[in-house]
């Protein structure tokens, strides 16, 4: 749950991660913000994905920091540049890291420039394993529904590397393997 005031700003947030693990991830805790955690028992068995359970925790609040910048008319950049400013917030990782990311994306991606009709952009961060990620995907929506990821841009900070390439293929690895969760999994249970 969240709230936005009439000056465009977060005014409250409540969250309630509810998962089979204690893996979480998300924005940070800031001032009007509440969290709690619960786990529940699952019949489904569960394995291992590419990264940790912090992928589906960023990607639930990641895009209900797109809904509250939507609810506020605010531009999703400019709303997470300032969560991430806010005083006395305490985050996982560093601020001006997470912020080096998300300019580093919105710029190589041209955050902002007109679009044709149809098209979009949106934005999204992550922090695990001590690297930082942004991720601007810029998108088409046909007439009749129809999504298509037309590029997707990154920008990482995770430090020293010692394998550029290794580096690369981890990044674009990482994408497509989002792509596929988001679009083309699929599970049945019977009993």
């Amino acid at each position: 749950k969240g709230a936005v005031g009439v000056d465009g700003k977060i005014a409250g947030w409540h969250d309630h991660f509810v998962g089979v693990s204690g893996a979480r991830g998300g924005p940070g805790e800031f001032p009007g913000m509440t969290t709690q955690s619960s786990t529940v028992e699952s019949g489904v068995p569960t394995g291992s994905w590419r990264a940790p359970g912090d992928n589906a925790n960023y990607w639930a609040s990641q895009s209900f920091v797109d809904e509250l910048a939507h609810a506020a008319k605010r531009d999703p950049l400019d709303l997470r540049m300032e969560l991430l400013s806010i005083p006395g917030a305490q985050y996982s990782y560093e601020n001006d890291r997470m912020k080096g990311v998300l300019k580093l994306a919105a710029d190589q991606a041209g955050w902002g420039k007109q679009l044709p009709r149809g098209q979009g952009m949106g934005i999204a961060f992550a922090h695990s394993h001590q690297g930082y990620v942004a991720v601007v995907a810029q998108v088409t929506v046909s007439p009749s529904g129809d999504l298509k990821v037309n590029k997707l841009t990154a920008g990482v900070d995770v430090g020293p590397i010692v394998n550029l390439s290794g580096a690369e293929s981890q990044v674009a690895g990482a994408m497509l393997d989002g792509l596929g969760a988001a679009w083309f999994l699929k599970i049945t249970i019977d009993h």
